[in-house]
């Protein structure tokens, strides 16, 4: 009957298992689903905050710069202090310029399309540069150099002496002349001397000297000059010094007074700075150069088209970019009706783009600033895939900020509770329930194959039950009829049913043995040396007279805490199979039986040279009957109980008990027991 259930229950609960993992899948499935909902809610999410964002800092700007214009046009006089104000608070920030427009009607001598007229920035001072060249002081100098005589040593004190009285720009175009002659000859001493009859102040800014009338180009040509002087002299650090304080104070001069100048810091500054190891210095002053450079251009862009066209009154204000350069300027201007006077603010772009990006910490390493082709302006890094983009609609018309798929993504794990959750419950209860489905099963399968075991122990059981009954019987019948008269035969018989009756009892007493729950009710310390010689006497003459060589090899050793006779019992046990499963020859069988101490166990070994165990049911065979089938095996009517019986006695003393190969094939049955201390 409980076969018939078990049978039953095994299909049901393979079906059970089927249903369970689809119900899973549908579940997971349903869980995914919803991650791609998340997904999907979480990019439109995010597209509306970024748009958010780019109007709000376009509406920002807007109104910034509308400020800056409304306050510059209030006192031009003032431009200067207010253009240096805003530098200081934002960066992003570059140039201010303020004009007057012509009017409206122009005056009858005054052409129609007219120029308005720049009052910020000033312009530099403009040279004679004819007139001061064809100085009289100059002339004599370059008269004497036609003469095959002359030195250069004679010319430059010439040039030097002949203009020491004459004024700044004369001394300027002089001693450079002289310098350089000495310079020719190595006589760079000199060259610095006169350099210095120039009376030009070292540390005079560009700016000032602009202010006081000097042409900026003839400073900067003096400073130059005199740095390649000082790099002969052997003086690095000092040129060095010199080159990129001169280049710093290029690049922030306005551009007006700027123009001509920017090529002196390509060359010889930057070359020189990069040639003489100061690469550090060459980088920012590339930097400097850069945005000096995109200043020029939206000076240029001043110039040539908004002066011009100053007398077509815009009503609004206009924003123009430099579509043609990598990092453009931004040039946003229009006329101030109130005050009548133009104004136009240029921003630079990278500084402006970076302003953007500090402004939005949460999705500044997924944003990327693209131009209108997809080519990286700003942001983090260029190239990939993007989710979305959104166009500054009011001033950055000609770039898009685009959001990397990575932002939705991490935005998906911050809000991962809402389907991460119920993911991990289902699997779990899905692992869960497998789990107690496969150990369901698996018990089914282990309670079948016990209820064979138990079947197949049982018939073999009642069979050696049955023939000795039936022997002592037969005998008993034969006695019965008095077949047997003669008193040797009686005897004989008695004999019989004597031995028929031993080995019944023999056999009733091992079932029992195996049945009966073993247990330490009173341990006791023994010594293992007296169950093993125990075992020795009693199994040593049945091994002799199966023509078998028992071995022992028994060292003193702690004593253990447990039952002397169990312990004998496990050993007899194991003695027994060495004998059972001996080579069918019979010949050169050997057992060896060795006790020993590791550290804190007692070791017992019993080692034989016999048929040996199969690896794959080495584990098995300790288990209640087990029978290892195969030619040669079972022969002594084994029932699969010893083995188990061993290993319970092992577990009664908390120890252990292991079966490895043994000599040539053989079995070695290892038994651990914890030594008393």
């Amino acid at each position: 009957m409980l076969r018939a259930q078990s049978i039953k229950q095994r299909p049901f609960l393979w079906m059970l298992m089927v249903a369970l993992i689809v119900l899973a899948a549908i579940s997971i499935s349903r869980i995914l689903s919803l991650r791609g909902e998340l997904q999907a809610q979480m990019r439109d999410q995010l597209e509306t905050q970024v748009r958010e964002m780019v109007e709000t800092w376009e509406s920002e700007l807007v109104a910034q710069l509308d400020r800056w214009m409304e306050t510059a046009a209030v006192d031009p006089t003032t431009a200067a202090e207010y253009q240096r104000a805003i530098r200081r608070q934002d960066p992003w920030f570059d140039s201010l310029y303020l004009w007057v427009p012509p009017p409206v009607t122009p005056a009858k001598n005054q052409p129609r399309a007219a120029r308005g007229t720049l009052i910020f920035p000033s312009r530099p001072a403009t040279e004679d540069t004819r007139r001061i060249l064809l100085h009289p002081c100059l002339g004599r100098a370059r008269a004497l150099s036609l003469l095959s005589e002359a030195d250069a040593v004679m010319m430059a004190s010439l040039y030097v002496e002949g203009c020491t009285n004459e004024p700044l720009p004369v001394r300027l175009v002089a001693s450079t002349e002289a310098a350089a002659l000495l310079h020719r000859e190595g006589r760079e001493a000199e060259a610095l001397a006169a350099l210095d009859s120039a009376r030009l102040p070292g540390n005079l800014p560009i700016s000032r000297g602009i202010a006081q009338g000097i042409p900026p180009f003839r400073m900067v040509g003096h400073r130059t000059q005199r740095a390649q002087i000082l790099l002969a002299m052997g003086r690095m650090d000092e040129a060095l010094d010199l080159l990129y304080g001169t280049g710093v104070q290029i690049t922030a001069l306005n551009a007006p007074q700027a123009d001509g100048l920017l090529p002196y810091v390509r060359w010889p500054i930057i070359a020189e700075l990069q040639a003489h190891g100061r690469a550090d210095d060459a980088a920012a002053m590339q930097s400097l150069l850069s945005r000096a450079e995109r200043r020029a251009r939206a000076w240029r862009e001043v110039e040539d088209r908004i002066l011009p066209r100053a007398s077509d009154r815009a009503s609004e204000p206009r924003l123009v970019y430099d579509q043609y350069s990598q990092t453009p300027f931004i040039l946003y201007y229009n006329l101030v009706p109130e005050r009548e006077v133009g104004v136009a603010v240029v921003l630079d772009q990278p500084v402006l783009l970076a302003h953007f990006l500090i402004r939005i910490p949460r999705l500044r390493e997924y944003l990327v600033i693209n131009d209108a082709n997809g080519d990286r302006v700003a942001g983090p890094r260029a190239g990939g895939e993007i989710a979305f983009e959104v166009p500054f609609s009011r001033t950055l018309t000609h770039l898009r900020v685009a959001l990397m798929p990575e932002a939705i993504d991490a935005e998906v794990r911050r809000y991962g509770n809402q389907w991460i959750t119920p993911l991990l419950v289902t699997v779990v209860f899905v692992l869960v329930g497998m789990a107690g489905l496969i150990a369901q099963i698996r018990a089914t399968s282990r309670q079948y194959e016990l209820m064979v075991r138990q079947r197949e122990f049982t018939t073999r059981v009642t069979h050696e039950l049955k023939t000795p009954l039936a022997g002592i019987r037969v005998m008993a019948e034969n006695l019965e009829s008095g077949i047997y008269r003669d008193e040797g035969h009686l005897k004989t018989m008695a004999g019989r049913i004597m031995n028929e009756a031993d080995r019944l009892t023999t056999r009733v007493d091992e079932i029992l043995a195996v049945g009966r729950r073993r247990a330490l009710p009173n341990p006791k310390a023994f010594d293992p040396e007296e169950a093993l010689l125990e075992a020795i006497d009693q199994w040593g003459p049945r091994m002799q007279s199966a023509g078998v060589t028992l071995s022992a090899d028994l060292h003193p050793t702690a004593e253990i805490l447990g039952d002397q006779e169990s312990v004998r019992d496990a050993v007899g046990c194991l003695l027994d199979n060495a004998l059972k499963y001996r080579e069918e020859s019979g010949e050169d069988g050997h057992v060896w039986l060795t006790l020993e101490q590791e550290g804190k166990q007692v070791v017992i070994e019993v080692t034989d040279n016999g048929i040996g165990v199969p690896e794959d049911i080495r584990e098995a065979i300790f288990e209640r009957f087990v029978r290892v089938e195969g030619p040669n095996r079972g022969r002594s009517g084994g029932h699969g109980l010893g083995l188990a019986q061993v290993r319970e006695i092992a577990r009664m003393h908390k120890g252990t008990v292991k079966c490895t190969e043994g000599v040539e094939g053989g079995a070695r049955f290892t038994l651990r027991l914890p030594a008393l201390q």
